[in-house]
């Protein structure tokens, strides 16, 4: 049994030398080790560092932060905290000693070693800092337990990761997420138009929208850092909560969407019922003004052919009142009844002069008695008969009237 502990004691060097050879480490020292100079950091737990003429990713031991560069994920929770930590730790040029453990390289051939800065285990600083989580993959476990240890006094002091109220823990972007429902706008009232409630839904899907990414980033925390150093139950919560209340809101959506449908229905049919109403009284009262219009013309036509009727009764009556009539004793031929009322024109006499018919125009004597030729040619006016009417003269003017 001795001679075999003893024959493992004295293959170990030849198979460091093996694993320095893989690597392509070189300068190392008597333990294995070997110094480094910081080229850049590239994460929280990695960093690139020369030696041996080469320049090597490295993969810190043992401690595993949040991500910030991973092609597939979001960046995490506290995870440009860790990179920054480790950049301070680590500027450019500082010189490093790398250990390492049973396996060399990982998958992606970064090297896998434990980092000192003297006597710092800077593995362990970054979990002291509760920026990283200890993580143990075998065969590699020889600084867990130191990194395990630094973790432990992160969360009794409850920085980083382990802090009260972190602002990108599962619980604080749930409350966010919650808190962005809940400032939606309140359902609009009874009697509100299609247009406010169709407001109202947009509003509410901006906020489902914006919560649902706060859901998808806590689904996508499950496998973050922080769920491994603070535990899953609160990630459960918190994402049951924002799932319950976004199924909520997406109910309460749904509706609005129908109550907006179904208001802007009613609208469109008190529109168009209004619209048929206010045709049916502009044809209304298009018909009254055209029949008000048609009863003022036939009053007015009225009114004229009336007026026309008494100029044309005056204007005959002041003819008539015009003609001469004759009343001198003895030289005028007896006046004819007038068996005509009303009539003013013309008369026509019979012979001898005592009886008279309403002339028709152009007959023979129009305007004269018959009987008595004219003995004064040109002469129109009043005639003064001799007795039996046989002769007469033109009446003086103060025989007329």
């Amino acid at each position: 049994m001795l001679r075999t502990l003893a024959h493992r004691r004295a293959l170990l060097p030849l198979a460091l030398v093996g694993l320095l050879a893989a690597t392509g480490l070189a300068a190392c020292s008597s333990d294995g080790s070997v110094d480094a100079k910081v080229v850049r950091v590239v994460d929280g737990d990695t960093f690139e560092a020369e030696y041996g003429g080469q320049t090597k990713t490295v993969r810190l031991l043992n401690v595993d932060t949040p991500e910030t560069k991973h092609p597939n994920k979001i960046v995490e929770c506290q995870g440009p905290e860790a990179t920054r930590f480790l950049e301070e730790k680590l500027p450019p040029g500082k010189t490093v000693k790398l250990r390492f453990d049973q396996e060399g390289t990982d998958k992606y051939n970064r090297v896998l070693a434990a980092t000192f800065l003297g006597d710092e285990l800077v593995n362990a600083s970054i979990a002291r800092a509760g920026l990283g989580v200890a993580i143990s993959i075998a065969p590699n476990t020889k600084y867990y337990e130191q990194v395990k240890a630094a973790q432990d006094e992160a969360r009794a002091r409850k920085v980083g990761l382990f802090q009260d109220n972190l602002a990108c823990s599962p619980a604080a972007v749930a409350e966010e997420q919650l808190a962005t429902l809940s400032a939606a706008p309140t359902d609009p009232e009874a009697s509100a138009s299609s247009k406010d409630i169709t407001a109202a839904a947009g509003a509410l899907l901006t906020a489902v929208t914006a919560a649902r990414s706060g859901e998808s980033a806590l689904k996508d925390a499950r496998d973050a850092v922080i769920i491994a150093a603070i535990g899953a139950d609160g990630l459960n919560d918190a994402t049951g909560r924002l799932t319950r209340a976004l199924a909520a809101a997406d109910d309460r959506h749904d509706a609005l969407v129908k109550r907006a449908s179904s208001v802007k229905a009613d609208e469109d049919k008190r529109a168009a019922q209004a619209a048929a109403e206010a045709k049916r009284r502009a044809e209304e009262a298009k018909a009254k003004a055209a029949a008000e219009a048609k009863r003022k013309a036939e009053e007015a036509a009225a009114k004229a052919a009336t007026e026309a009727a008494r100029r044309a009764q005056e204007e005959a009556r002041a003819r008539a009142e015009a003609a001469p009539t004759y009343s001198a004793p003895g030289n005028v031929a007896p006046p004819a009844q007038n068996s005509y009322p009303g009539y003013y024109g013309p008369r026509c006499y019979a012979p001898g002069g005592r009886t008279w018919t309403p002339c028709p125009e152009k007959a023979p004597g129009y305007g004269q008695a018959p009987t008595a030729t004219n003995p004064y040619p040109g002469y129109v006016g009043p005639r003064c008969y001799a007795p039996g009417g046989k002769s007469w003269t033109p009446c003086p003017e103060k025989g007329r009237r």
